[in-house]
């Protein structure tokens, strides 16, 4: 898939799952992924860790339009895209076959 089909798909997929999302629990969201990626224990866990980020600071730019979501967004395309992309593809794979659940605002898969 290329990344333009990727990412219109990564989006329609957060409306969808995420209807009731903001862009305060997003930016919460980012928080944490940004902090799971700062402690992941090997290059494999840190790669995963990667792809939320892109996912979370995508839906950021393109779904709230925010500065932030932006910024993150287009330094995350410094990375070696085609590494990340394939990342990114395989998370999504997780990401939908989970359950979702609104833990004070943030949405988590259940067994987080």
């Amino acid at each position: 898939m290329n990344e333009i089909d990727l990412n219109n798909e990564i989006v329609e997929w957060h409306k969808q799952t995420f209807p009731d999302c903001t862009m305060e629990s997003q930016l919460l969201k980012l928080d944490e992924e940004l902090k799971e990626a700062a402690t992941a224990p090997s290059i494999s866990e840190k790669e995963k860790e990667f792809a939320d980020v892109y996912i979370v600071s995508l839906v950021l730019a393109r779904r709230f339009d925010s500065a932030i979501g932006h910024e993150f967004f287009k330094n995350m395309n410094v990375m070696d895209s085609h590494k990340l992309l394939q990342c990114v593809e395989k998370k999504m794979v997780i990401n939908r076959n989970r359950k979702w659940v609104n833990v004070g605002g943030v949405y988590r898969h259940e067994g987080y």
